[in-house]
């Protein structure tokens, strides 16, 4: 892409969404085999399920800072709100219980903060390419 075209949606927010939400849920399938095992106890779920979390939307968030062209930080940190929509529609779906909104309001919170480390890291590494001269 040239500089002066902009970048479309899908093309910044697809594959880095799809990668955290897949990682997400890897993170959080090896914490419940952690649990299962007894490594660690079933009162840290909650913990363990906001680092997995908070991992997932910084890697989305940092993947699509990197892939964007301009406005880095806000493409990076609508990423990582699109991982928690998708993690929490999710979530809803598949437990069927109440909702408890403080829940929801730290979730949302731990994705904000990490999606903004996430984006402010991936557009300061974001490298400029340069042609050598012969």
């Amino acid at each position: 892409m040239k500089k002066y075209e902009t970048s479309s949606v899908v093309q910044v927010l697809a594959l880095p969404v799809l990668v955290g939400l897949i990682a997400t849920l890897i993170l959080m399938a090896i914490c419940s085999v952690i649990i299962w095992l007894g490594k660690i106890s079933s009162t840290q779920i909650s913990t363990l399920s906001l680092v997995c979390l908070g991992i997932g939307s910084f890697f989305t968030a940092w993947i699509a800072a990197q892939r964007a062209q301009q406005k880095r930080l806000i493409w990076g940190l609508a990423a990582g709100l699109c991982l928690f929509a998708c993690m929490a529609i999710v979530s809803l779906a598949w437990l069927g219980q109440t909702v408890d909104f403080m829940r929801v309001i730290i979730n949302f919170a731990v994705s904000a903060i990490t999606a903004v480390l996430g984006s402010v890291l991936g557009a300061s590494m974001k490298h400029k390419r340069y042609k050598l001269k012969k």
